[in-house]
């Protein structure tokens, strides 16, 4: 029965990639339809072979699973020792092994981290990053605007235009 399934899933995966090859060649609502008939079909087969491989996976765990005390504990067993740590590199590059020293080396790394007093910042790297704007251009962009460029601006802008974040449109600011 699945064999059959598994089968028509191949077809209907090389019928998707034709009415794929069909569309591109004349792009028409007709084609666009049929495509889409095709990827449903296929998605529908796709479906059932996924349905299928979870029914296989939960029938092996019935099999060897929740009956089977030890091969739970193991399992669970074997994921703790995954997550559990066996060693770690201290600071001069050797490895620790024991949990005392590895307790210590962490608690002194993150006691390092989240205590440094004084300024941190390194501005040495800025060095690196190439000058685009003169000093005469910085002064010109940080200097304050004069009366007549704020009035220029209020008014270049349309008197009926859709108001701001402040919901006052632009006649208001020219009156």
């Amino acid at each position: 029965m699945f064999g059959d399934i598994f089968k028509q899933l191949a077809i209907r995966e090389d019928i998707v990639r034709v009415k794929e090859m069909l569309f591109e060649e004349e792009l028409t609502s007709a084609n666009r339809i049929v495509l889409q008939q095709a990827q449903a079909e296929l998605k529908k087969y796709l479906s059932i072979e996924e349905q299928y491989w979870k029914q296989k996976a939960r029938m092996n765990w019935f099999a060897e699973g929740d009956r089977n005390t030890r091969f739970f504990h193991n399992h669970v067993n074997g994921k703790r020792q995954k997550l559990n740590l066996k060693k770690i590199q201290g600071v001069d590059s050797n490895w620790l092994e024991t949990q005392e020293l590895m307790a210590n080396v962490a608690l002194e790394f993150y006691s390092n981290q989240f205590t440094q007093t004084g300024d941190t910042t390194n501005y040495a790297m800025l060095n690196n990053i190439p000058t685009m704007v003169t000093l005469e251009q910085n002064l010109e962009l940080c200097k304050y605007p004069t009366i007549d460029e704020v009035k220029d601006a209020i008014f270049a802008l349309s008197g009926d235009s859709a108001g701001g974040p402040d919901g006052f449109i632009g006649l208001f600011y020219q009156t």
